[in-house]
């Protein structure tokens, strides 16, 4: 179980299929899990909480996660040539399970008066070095 952020409240709880492109659904199920964080918490506040209390075994999505991103052949033709690097990193945390293919993606969110924080499927977001024109979504959410 993956642990919850400290005065946070569980707002919806829902699962969806995976799907699988253009193809269609996988027949496997995930679920997505959505909190409101106290009106104090700060998106450093809330992935350093997370980096230090990540189950036994998981550890956090690196730079070298992004080294070879698994897309379908017709696909990676369109991606332009390296290096690639986790993007959005203040507003967005990927942290991998022991078992492959398993792990959760954090994202922060405001909305209106609320900080919302997502639990979802692993889904990395890698992308060229350089500045992340997202941070902004960071710096709104902390206010």
């Amino acid at each position: 179980m993956f642990p919850t952020y400290p005065g946070s409240t569980l707002l919806d709880e829902r699962s969806y299929e995976i799907k699988a492109g253009d193809s269609g659904g996988t027949g496997h199920y995930t679920v997505v899990m959505q909190y409101r964080l106290p009106r104090d918490a700060t998106s450093h506040d809330v992935f350093e909480y997370f980096k230090n209390h990540v189950p036994p075994g998981w550890r956090s999505a690196t730079d070298d996660d992004c080294v070879a991103p698994a897309l379908p052949p017709n696909r990676s033709a369109q991606l332009p040539s390296g290096p690639w690097v986790l993007t959005s990193t203040r507003i967005i945390a990927t942290f991998f399970a022991p078992e492959p293919g398993d792990g959760v993606t954090i994202s922060l969110r405001g909305s209106g008066d609320n900080k919302l924080l997502f639990l979802d499927q692993e889904t990395l977001s890698c992308g060229p070095p350089g500045p992340n024109p997202l941070d902004r979504l960071a710096d709104d959410f902390d206010r």
